[in-house]
């Protein structure tokens, strides 16, 4: 059973994974954000996807979309996961994101713009030694 952690928001009050098994791998789900913070620039954002080694890139991001339904359910519509390895090839001021698409009923590769500053809805993805 996964580890749970329980976030305190003013708009929710949830526990949710804070790590999942996709196609044989298993990922450790990690907040980014410090204590105190509710929100960080993308320039921090990068940063403390280096410091946490959690820099997946574009083929993580297709190995997990391929393999979703072993995402937990819990986590849909409540968490985007960040790929900050993956810069988008037509502009770089963007970045990989997989977010829960209720209308579609599934989860979804789209690009978020770096420009934005980043709250407790974003997620980082790192891959669990064993």
């Amino acid at each position: 059973k996964p580890e749970v952690e329980t976030m305190t928001d003013p708009r929710r009050v949830l526990e949710l994974p804070t790590e999942m098994r996709i196609a044989g791998s298993t990922y450790e789900i990690l907040c980014f954000l410090k204590e105190d913070e509710t929100r960080i620039s993308s320039s921090m954002m990068r940063v403390r996807a280096k410091e946490l080694e959690a820099q997946l890139d574009l083929d993580d991001a297709k190995s997990i979309w391929w393999n979703q339904e072993d995402i937990p359910k819990a986590l849909r519509g409540e968490i985007t996961f960040l790929f900050v390895g993956s810069l988008s090839p037509i502009n770089e001021a963007h970045v990989l994101a997989l977010t829960w698409s209720p209308p579609d009923d599934r989860w979804k590769n789209t690009w978020l713009e770096f420009y934005s500053s980043w709250d407790d809805d974003y997620r980082f993805l790192r891959p669990k030694e064993t």
